[in-house]
């Protein structure tokens, strides 16, 4: 006699589909929580001199020339120190 035996998620048919959506979903989710994480990191290591600079001025106008450690883009328009 022998049987067959269906494995992992086949052997569910059409109960497994929102199995498969909510692996991916999570999955998804991981990746992009990867990826913001990764990103805030590599910001503040390619900006660390900025933020000792910003950290450790004493006063309002040496807070100020520390916006000179940043480029001229859309994230050091975001990063600089305000008036």
């Amino acid at each position: 006699m022998c049987i067959r035996h269906r494995a992992g998620l086949a052997a569910l048919g059409d109960a497994a589909r929102p199995q498969r959506t909510a692996a991916a979903s999570g999955l998804v989710t991981a990746c992009l929580a990867l990826l913001l994480a990764a990103g805030s990191y590599t910001v503040q290591l390619v900006y660390k001199d900025f933020y000792v600079c910003r950290d450790d001025a004493l006063t309002q106008a040496a807070e100020l020339q520390c916006n000179t450690l940043l480029p001229d883009n859309v994230l050091g328009k975001l990063l600089e120190v305000k008036q």
